[in-house]
């Protein structure tokens, strides 16, 4: 066995190394002696380059056997500007090379003909396979060529033979309408009746139906159901027959008598004539309540009382008077006073001064007599107030003024 290290340098462009006489035929594990070495087995004569991490076996025919490439591929120097330079190539893929595929679909695809392609996808091999009438097979395009056939598939049509036939069915002119001779026409119940019918005249009597549109028959009239009445009075009630309600007359101010007239009622037409009083528990307006006049709320606070001509508190309408409290006042009766004479008596005695004097006197005897007289102030009384409310009921009142 031997081992031959080619590595760079060296005046003939490599140095060569060669090692000899290895006892066994084993590769040795590692190579140092240069960058591209190559390993012979003399026994097999099988040939091994060194890659620079492993032995690479090179085939008898001359190529390269690479083996396991270690690394990521930019470090294979060689090998990636091998590929880089690779240009591309037309090339196809057969059928077989599709992995998800299934049998049935790559025989689709190598089908060489159309019956290969329908015995592929079990339609069978001729445009007639599988066809038929049965719930598994397919229906021919030309399975129904015409509706006349004696065993018509087609059941629950209607045969183009049997239009505007005996026993068939009626045909549309080119208007959309049914052919007059394509209708029964006739006098029968089974028929009908053409337009210039002399039957259908003005002048034909119509039987007796009455009692079908009466109540309780079998064409009943609806008052509801029948056209405008016209301007005549026969079928108004009256106070013998019953019947219709008059014509309204179109006012507002009359109401409709027993007697059958339209009457304006007593005392107008308005229950409240201006100047009434109206009396109500409720704030609202009369004129909203009765639909009409001009109001004015009165008498806040008071109560009404009938006019009395003779009496000048009540004597005229509106006037307004009283109170809710009163206070008693009046004036006590003028006293009078009498006072009655008194004498008194003075004694003599000693000399004393009077006022101012510089002399003195003594007095001698003497009396004084008096008599009182005066007025006494004309007294007054004045009481507590008193309420003179009597029972009362609060209401609304209002006086129509227009």
């Amino acid at each position: 066995m031997a081992i031959v290290s080619c590595g760079a340098g060296g005046s003939s462009g490599g140095s060569q190394s060669v090692l000899l006489g290895l006892s066994t035929d084993t590769k040795p594990t590692s190579y140092t002696l240069g960058a591209v070495g190559l390993y012979v087995e003399t026994d097999t004569d099988t040939f091994y380059r060194w890659d620079g991490n492993a032995w690479q076996s090179i085939s008898t025919g001359g190529a390269t056997a690479w083996g396991t490439i270690g690394g990521v591929l930019s470090n294979q120097i060689d090998l990636s500007d091998a590929l880089a330079g690779k240009s591309s190539t037309s090339h196809t893929h057969p059928a077989v090379d599709i992995s998800d595929s299934t049998a049935t679909g790559r025989s689709l695809i190598t089908a060489a003909t159309q019956g290969a392609a329908r015995d592929a996808i079990a339609l069978g091999d001729s445009a007639t396979k599988n066809v038929g009438t049965l719930s598994t097979n397919v229906a021919a395009g030309d399975a129904v060529s015409t509706h006349e056939a004696a065993a018509d598939p087609h059941t629950g049509y209607q045969r183009e033979s049997e239009k505007a036939a005996a026993s068939g069915y009626a045909s549309l002119d080119a208007s959309t309408l049914v052919p007059i001779a394509q209708v029964p026409t006739g006098t029968s119940s089974t028929t009908v009746c053409i337009g210039n019918d002399g039957r259908l005249s003005d002048a034909r009597t119509p039987t007796t139906h009455a009692t079908s549109h009466k109540s309780a028959g079998s064409d009943v009239i609806k008052l509801d159901e029948l056209a405008s009445p016209t301007d005549v009075t026969t079928l108004n009630v009256s106070t013998t027959l019953h019947g219709l309600f008059p014509k309204l007359p179109g006012g507002t101010t009359n109401f409709y008598r027993e007697d059958g007239t339209w009457t304006t009622p007593p005392g107008g037409s308005q229950a409240f004539p201006i100047g009434a009083v109206f009396i109500a528990v409720v704030s609202t307006n009369p004129a909203t309540l009765l639909g009409y006049g001009t109001w004015s709320a009165i008498a806040a606070g008071r109560v009404l009382i009938g006019l009395d001509s003779g009496d000048t508190d009540f004597d005229l309408v509106e006037e307004t008077g009283g109170a809710k409290t009163v206070t008693s006042t009046g004036t006590v009766s003028q006293p009078t006073f009498t006072g009655g004479s008194n004498t008194t008596s003075v004694n003599s005695g000693a000399a004393v001064k009077i006022g101012t004097s510089a002399s003195s006197a003594a007095p001698t005897a003497h009396t004084h007599t008096v008599t009182p007289t005066g007025t006494v102030s004309q007294p007054t009384y004045t009481g507590n107030a008193t309420s003179v409310v009597q029972p009362y009921f609060v209401v609304y009142m209002w006086k129509r003024t227009a």
